[in-house]
């Protein structure tokens, strides 16, 4: 009989790993979405455009949506992940700390951890990195129990602020280069490097993003425009996105209505 086990710490690993497969999916298709795959949200199928004229599968109907659909899976992994990494620094800390019945192997929740790894190293996570978790985990159980809608952009941006964090666990306490580790040949197989190749392409990215904060900035267009209503912005982790000027004032990024409706939502609510 095959076993099956896998401790903290090796499951918070294969999640990652299974994450990339799921984006490499979402890689593939995005291409297909530019050049006219759609989901039809109402009718529950995809069509696709060519030569200007509208087109859906004839096998019956075709109800899988995109592979870009993918960053779905990606996302719920990336943030399973986090936590196996957060309970596993608690345990190399004390055994006990990770367990709020131990009888019942019941583990302290995700808010406790990330408390307990702050008293452990305060290094690990940055403030910003903590906060852009707790909306990263709401935007989970929205995914998992609920509905969502957002955009394939905004939903990479959150791809690659997940892998910044998995990024700084693993140099900080692991010790282990990220991009190193998964071109190794026992997760590599028979991939020729690709998921290490899409660990580079978005660690790349996330430095790309990193805001030239000024809070000048914001201070100034609050003064100069006083009805504008700021919300969250979930690449800098700033109060800073301007709903007049349709733009985040640090890093300038932008983000479809719904997106920033869900963001709102969920960042000003109890939820």
């Amino acid at each position: 009989m095959l076993e099956f086990k896998l401790d903290l710490k090796q499951n918070a690993f294969h999640s990652i790993f299974q994450a990339l497969k799921h984006i490499e999916q979402s890689y593939l298709h995005e291409n297909d979405g530019n050049a006219g795959v759609e989901f039809d949200h109402d009718e529950q199928m995809t069509s696709y455009k060519r030569n200007g004229k509208e087109y859906f599968y004839i096998d019956d109907f075709y109800y899988e949506p995109p592979g870009y659909y993918q960053l779905k899976f990606a996302i719920l992994l990336l943030i399973q992940s986090i936590e196996l990494l957060v309970l596993e620094i608690v345990k190399s800390n004390n055994t006990e700390d990770i367990f709020l019945n131990k009888e019942k192997q019941i583990t302290i929740n995700f808010y406790t951890a990330i408390n307990k790894i702050k008293e452990i190293n305060p290094k690990i996570l940055t403030e910003e990195q903590t906060k852009r978790l707790i909306i990263y985990k709401k935007i989970r159980n929205k995914l998992e129990h609920f509905e969502i809608q957002s955009d394939f952009k905004s939903l990479y941006k959150i791809v690659v602020n997940l892998f910044s964090i998995i990024d700084t666990i693993f140099q900080i306490h692991f010790k282990i280069n990220l991009y190193d580790f998964y071109s190794f040949d026992c997760w590599k197989n028979d991939f020729d490097e690709k998921y290490s190749d899409i660990i580079k392409n978005i660690l790349s990215d996330s430095y790309k993003m990193k805001p030239m904060i000024n809070p000048k900035v914001v201070n100034k267009w609050i003064t100069d425009n006083p009805e504008d209503k700021l919300t969250f912005c979930i690449c800098c982790n700033q109060v800073s996105y301007s709903l007049k000027a349709d733009r985040c004032l640090y890093c300038k990024n932008r983000f479809d209505k719904s997106t920033l409706d869900m963001i709102e939502k969920i960042y000003f609510s109890e939820l």
